[in-house]
């Protein structure tokens, strides 16, 4: 009978953290890798999705279905649909949902909504964001993947 050959336990390599960034519409989702550097982060797994804009409660539906493979969830949303008290209401419930599920869990949201919040540190908020960064139409803008770089080219002449 052979010897056998008794390998050296190997130490286990450490699972990256999973973070989604849940943002409401096509804007957000290509505005947000560029808030942030994914280098400075080697053990975080980020990824991007759409709840898709329905409303508050579609938050909460959303990470309902995936939670068993969530680990934290940054949410951005725009906070104009909050005008409505039930709105309102709901989006109070999805802020204390989001705390029971993960205390890092965060939400970030904007008045009145991300095309405002990005077109406040342009020159001419007067225009909407697509006049103002010089698309021809709102969907136009709404579908650039470098919709992030225009901003930051604006933002850089202005300064």
């Amino acid at each position: 009978m052979g010897k056998s050959i008794r390998r050296p336990v190997s130490p286990k390599r450490q699972l990256k953290k999973n973070i989604c960034f849940l943002v409401e519409g096509t804007t957000e989702e290509n505005v947000i890798d560029h808030l942030y550097n994914k280098t400075d982060f080697p053990r975080i797994s980020f990824h991007k999705a759409q709840y898709g804009g329905g409303g508050y409660v579609d938050i909460k539906h959303w990470i309902a279905k995936r939670r068993d493979r969530l680990d934290i969830v940054i949410v951005v949303s725009d906070l104009d649909r909050a005008a409505k008290k039930k709105e309102k209401e709901t989006l109070i419930e999805v802020i204390h949902f989001l705390y029971r599920e993960n205390p890092k869990n965060n939400i970030f949201l904007t008045f009145p909504d991300f095309e405002q919040w990005m077109l406040k540190g342009l020159r001419n908020p007067k225009q909407s964001l697509y006049q103002s960064l010089g698309y021809a139409t709102k969907s136009a803008q709404k579908s650039d993947k470098s919709l992030a770089s225009a901003v930051s080219y604006r933002l850089s002449a202005i300064g």
